[in-house]
């Protein structure tokens, strides 16, 4: 086996349990999330457009509030914000 595989591999196996139990919650929700995009799409196109933009309100709401957005998105927050309140913490 070359040096550089038996390093990479030595260097996992000493990975803390914390990290190896977030590897695997992400990895979980990505399932599950595939599974309930399949069957969202399944149903109809409307509830899938429903629920597409729900979750980004969601996003745009908790970004608005916090103010807690990406820097390119800060233009469109910033617009958006003027229509809603901010979080009392800043």
């Amino acid at each position: 086996m070359p040096e550089a595989v038996k390093n990479f591999f030595d260097n996992v196996w000493f990975m803390p349990a914390d990290f190896w139990l977030r590897i695997f919650v992400v990895v979980l929700a990505l399932f599950i999330l595939s599974v309930v995009f399949k069957k969202v799409i399944q149903l109809s196109q409307i509830v899938f457009v429903v629920a597409l933009l729900a979750v980004a309100g969601v996003i745009c709401v908790k970004w608005v509030r916090d103010r807690n957005e990406p820097a390119f998105m800060t233009p469109v927050v910033e617009f958006i914000a003027s229509f809603f309140p901010s979080s009392a913490s800043k």
